[in-house]
């Protein structure tokens, strides 16, 4: 599975089929599984925390309390993939990203956290998750700009070396990973990319060998002192 990146734009003449990510109720196995501390976010969105941002914050956010905000992911974005030589987009819905949320909560996933896709931590747990929603007046914290439908949580970081990593700047933001239906977004007629899976699509990232190498003894040790 390949890093989410950036197109190249200086070959504006490809067009690269676009995929809805989609919730299926038939299928209960589909939804978010898990949280993810990540030194590069997919959603290109930083943690709101420390000195900073603390004038405008200062009720949500401070050392002591070791609380890191930040966006899960925001409707309509395009996130790039590239899955066995085949490249395209996916984006989600408000209406999926409600989805996934409430199901999240539902299933009591707030301990289901990991750093970088990989190992699962303890003492690091969800304290707020929500999704903004102008006509309920429900609006993110100040100082994440987000879309009306995106959503966006709190983790609580009791762990003392994974908020080590917060405050180095280690982990710069979160990621969810899970299962998730594709639905294609047709504007022309276009072929199906030969090696996706049918009905789903894994959203674990996969960093680069050479990213793997820079944080494998940090990952190694964080799960050695659980």
């Amino acid at each position: 599975m390949a890093q989410v990146k950036k197109i190249n734009m200086k070959n504006p003449n490809v067009k690269l089929p676009v995929y809805d990510v989609i919730m299926d109720d038939e299928n209960p196995e589909l939804g978010m599984e898990k949280i993810s501390l990540v030194k590069d976010p997919a959603n290109k969105k930083m943690f709101i925390a420390f000195e900073d941002h603390q004038k405008k914050t200062k009720l949500l956010f401070s050392e002591d309390r070791q609380l890191v905000t930040c966006a899960l992911m925001q409707p309509d974005d395009l996130i790039y993939r590239n899955q066995g030589g085949e490249e395209f987009y996916v984006k989600y819905s408000s209406t999926t990203i409600e989805q996934m949320v409430h199901k999240f909560m539902k299933e009591g996933r707030t301990k289901e956290i990991n750093v970088e896709h990989s190992v699962d931590v303890s003492g690091v747990y969800v304290v707020e998750i929500a999704c903004t929603d102008a006509s309920r007046g429900v609006n993110g914290p100040e100082g994440l700009e987000l879309k009306d439908g995106s959503a966006w949580c709190t983790l609580k970081v009791d762990n003392p070396k994974v908020w080590e990593s917060v405050k180095d700047k280690t982990f710069e933001g979160i990621s969810l990973e899970g299962l998730f239906g594709m639905k294609q977004e047709f504007k022309k007629q276009e072929s199906l990319p030969k090696n996706l899976p049918s009905s789903t699509i894994d959203i674990i990232l996969d960093p680069e060998a050479s990213y793997k190498a820079k944080y494998k003894a940090l990952v190694n040790d964080i799960a050695n002192k659980k």
